[in-house]
Order: C-alpha cells, then structure tokens, then sequence
C-alpha cells in the first residue's frame, strides 16, 4: 500500500508525466534510505517524488516526520559531543524556520531542563555561595526530581546539599554572632548607646537568655579568651 500509495499519487493529470521508472527507482530508494535510517538521504528522495508530485499527502506528512528525526539525530549528536547550548540552539532555529512541532517543542523543553539542571549542579562547585544560595539550588534541583523523571537520580544530592545548607546556616548565624559580641565589646566602651542596639539585636538572637548582667558577663569571659 506504502508504494501505491506513492507511485500513485492522487491521480492528478500531468502534462509531461515522468517515466514509471523514475519514480519506481525514487521509490525503492527512498525505502532503503528509510530503512538505514539515512534520514538526511530520505529527505533528498522525498523532495524529488514530491517534485513528481507535490500534492502526495502522504509524502508531505513522511517529509516533516523525516525532517524531525534528522535534527533529533543531530541534536544527540550534540549532546554526545557535551554541547547542549548548541543543541538548544538548532532545535529553536528548526522551530523559527518550519513553525510549531510538537515532537521538536518537546524536546527544546526537556533540553532547557536539561541545561537547568546542570547550571544548579554546577552551581554547588560554587565555594562563594552561601547557605541561602545553596538552599535555594537544592530545593529547585529537588523540584526538578519529582517532576522530570530522568532527574530522580539527582533526589539524593538534591538531600545532601539541603543538609549542607543547614550546616552553613548554622555557622554563618555563629560567625554573626561572634562578630556582634566582637562589636559590642569595642561599642561598650567606646559609644554605649550603639552598644545598647548591638546588644538588643544579640538579645534577639538569643532568646534564652533573661539577664542582661550573664549575658555581658558571657561576652566578656569569651572575649577575654
């Protein structure tokens, strides 16, 4: 039916109609190409029957369906050689030339998931980033896990930077600290109104702390240490 359907055509009257052959030959080549998977091949055969025949349907639906796995062998070839950007790139040229395809639109998206993805991950390997920053990459790299599939392998590191998160949080709020009692014993001496401010911000963050006097009296037994 496949070569019927293609030798056939819709049966629209010719003034110069081609020689069976020709459009025989196009057709059992156009078979092997189809069957090697020679798509940039395939394209080449499809263009010239369609030159025979350019109202064929079902030609122009093999036309897109041929142009599409062209580009996602290239896109893979891409991502084989490590260049997402690149593979991005061509998938958002092949949407501005021929117009909307679901099949390519959805795999520019997971492609821009993709390079998300990665752009959090390497994100990490930031040592200037602080418990906010790191939280923030952890929780969008969590979010990614539970709803891109390929990503649930990430769940554990995803896990393991949450926690790393909490444990910078920690030392950051000691360091704060640290510094404001740093603060406070030069201002006590030095301008005891801005030391009273200092004191009531550390009396904040210190909530279990209900007298003053201890509290003065911890400060200067760490300072003097």
């Amino acid at each position: 039916m496949f070569f019927a359907i293609m030798i056939g055509g819709c049966g629209r009257a010719s003034k110069a109609p081609p020689p069976p052959t020709t459009r025989a030959n196009l057709v059992l080549e156009l078979f092997d190409s189809l069957e090697s998977k020679d798509h940039a091949l395939s394209l080449k055969k499809i263009e010239k029957l369609r030159t025979l025949d350019s109202s064929n349907i079902f030609l122009a639906s093999l036309e897109i369906s041929e142009r599409n796995n062209k580009l996602i062998r290239e896109i893979q070839q891409m991502l084989d050689s490590g260049n997402l950007k690149a593979a991005i790139s061509e998938a958002e040229k092949y949407l501005a030339k021929y117009g909307m395809d679901d099949r390519i639109g959805a795999a520019k998206g997971d492609l821009e998931t993709v390079a998300k993805i990665k752009s959090v991950i390497e994100a990490f390997e930031d040592s200037n980033s602080d418990s906010v920053k790191i939280a923030r990459n952890a929780g969008e790299l969590k979010e990614y896990s539970r709803k891109y599939p390929p990503a649930t392998i990430f769940a554990s590191l995803a896990d393991d930077q949450l926690a790393r998160a909490r444990e910078l949080r920690e030392w950051e709020n000691r360091r704060t600290l640290e510094d404001m009692e740093s603060d406070y014993m030069v201002l006590s001496r030095e301008n005891p109104r801005l030391a009273a401010v200092v004191f009531a911000s550390l009396a904040r963050q210190k909530r279990d702390r209900s007298s003053k006097t201890d509290y003065e009296q911890e400060i200067i037994i760490k300072d003097g240490k």
